[in-house]
């Protein structure tokens, strides 16, 4: 067993509070590549009149600055982002934000790009069934597929065969999409070299790429997990597996092509084992809330 110990809580509490917040109107919580955080909230349903089914929301975002080098908030700000049919993903995306609903139904736009006016200046479409999302400091847009999306036809269309992961600019033009086959991709990362990294299933093999025409596979040694973060020093993985409600993690170190050393790993705050409700990824960064409504920033450097 790893116990891997915080040293600094943010108390959400006060920030909720100032804004009016409430825990249930979190829809997802991700790192910007500019070291923000970004809570997706979800507010009040919009019906439809006639019969009374929920047609969409208006949805917020509560944006904390982050150091994460010394574990802190020092920021906090909160934007409207209007009325959208469905939401699951924010991105920041130069001077704009990027919102994105994971499923679409035909060839719909499903991705939204908001100006600092918060008005939307481009619509796309990504594709159904987003399983990850994440926006690069150059402006690269990558999205990773579960099973419904991989095989839909909608999916099919946009890049003439099954597809798990692909590479976009911020235009809707296709970069780069892997070949591989792909039945889900459980999840995606990028390093601090920008390579990317992704861990499928048919094979269960996570695979380090440099979106052009170099990768490398290595066999992770189980069969599951839904997100990771790469060490700074790139020689060692975290794995987040979701069960029974219940957020694990185990830590591996890399071996040529496979990884060894495999730990069940516990974080810890004050010599207290923490209960994760959510957390985010990129590159070798990570941010946690636990039961008690307190956030945690942590850098996995080696």
């Amino acid at each position: 067993m790893k116990k891997i110990e915080l040293t600094v809580s943010s108390a959400l509490d006060s920030i909720f509070d100032k804004y009016g917040i409430k825990r249930d109107n979190i829809v997802n919580i991700c790192i910007g590549y500019e070291d923000r955080i970004y809570f997706l909230l979800e507010n009040d349903s919009v019906k439809d009149g006639s019969c009374g089914k929920v047609k969409g929301h208006n949805y917020s975002a509560l944006i904390l600055d982050a150091d994460f080098y010394n574990c802190e908030i020092i920021g906090n700000s909160f934007v409207e982002l209007g009325y959208f049919e469905a939401l699951h993903e924010i991105r920041p995306l130069g001077d704009d934000l990027l919102l994105v609903d994971a499923r679409c139904s035909g060839y719909e736009n499903n991705a939204f790009i908001l100006n600092k006016d918060r008005r939307s200046i481009k619509e796309l479409c990504f594709g159904d069934g987003i399983a990850d999302l994440i926006v690069t400091e150059t402006g690269e847009i990558i999205t990773s597929y579960f099973d419904e999306g991989i095989f839909s036809d909608c999916n099919i269309k946009i890049f003439g065969d099954t597809c798990g992961i692909a590479v976009w600019d911020r235009n809707g033009n296709i970069i780069w999409n892997s070949d591989r086959t792909i039945i889900d991709c459980y999840a995606a990362n990028i390093d601090e070299c920008g390579n990317l990294w992704y861990y499928y299933y048919n094979d269960f093999k996570l695979v380090r790429s440099d979106i052009k025409k170099h990768e490398k596979e290595y066999s992770p040694g189980f069969d599951y997990a839904d997100g990771f973060l790469i060490s700074a020093d790139m020689r060692h993985i975290i794995f987040r597996k979701k069960q029974n409600n219940e957020i694990k993690f185990t830590s591996a170190e890399f071996e040529k092509d496979r990884l060894k050393n495999h730990e069940e790993s516990f974080f810890y705050y004050n010599g207290e084992p923490l209960v994760i409700k959510y957390s985010a990824f990129l590159k070798s960064e990570a941010v946690l809330v636990d039961a008690a409504d307190r956030l945690f920033l942590y850098r996995c450097g080696y």
